[in-house]
């Protein structure tokens, strides 16, 4: 993002924060200026009351968020596993938009991770963040990867040095080959 907005990323003091709810208290003690979160620790700030400023990284730099990831060789050797594997996230995103599902979702997710579902306010909020956020736009297809985000993706990592490759095309770091199978 430094790059992106004019900012010579040597004179940007980083810090390893985390991803999570702690991030928090490098910025109480001064120790940082912002950090980078997710949609869930975002949510557990709200639940908790903790009043932030964000910005959305796409104004400034825009970069694909989440991804499944698998060798290219699984995916060639393994595709119906890799095809299955997308049909299931595909049938629980579309299960959790419904919200009368919520409920049962967190009963699910207790039996894996009690901690998660402790506060189940949170635990909601979370699950809404997430459908939210799993949810196209409109004319979108739910898990398809967007190829312009990825081709300004790519352009803005290679022009932060993090892509060492400057032949590299998006096309080589995404496929919806197997989401496009889907029904």
């Amino acid at each position: 993002m430094s790059i992106m907005t004019g900012l010579d990323p040597n004179n940007v003091n980083n810090k390893v924060t985390g991803a999570d709810a702690g991030s928090y208290e490098f910025l109480r003690r001064g120790e940082v200026d912002g950090f980078i979160t997710f949609s869930g620790s975002e949510t557990a700030f709200r639940v908790m009351g903790i009043n932030l400023h964000y910005l959305n990284t796409d104004e400034f730099a825009r970069v694909p968020g989440d991804a499944y990831i698998v060798l290219r060789e699984t995916a060639e050797k393994d595709g119906q596993a890799v095809l299955g594997f997308l049909r299931a996230v595909k049938r629980a995103y579309e299960w959790l938009q419904d919200k009368n599902n919520h409920d049962e979702a967190i009963r699910i997710m207790g039996k894996w991770n009690p901690v998660e579902v402790e506060d189940r306010k949170l635990a909601l909020a979370k699950i809404e963040a997430q459908v939210k956020l799993a949810t196209p736009d409109p004319g979108g297809k739910l898990l398809r990867a967007d190829p312009q985000a990825w081709e300004d993706g790519v352009r803005v990592m290679a022009r932060a040095g993090i892509i060492k490759h400057q032949n590299l095309k998006a096309t080589d770091c995404y496929t919806n080959r197997f989401v496009d199978q889907l029904s």
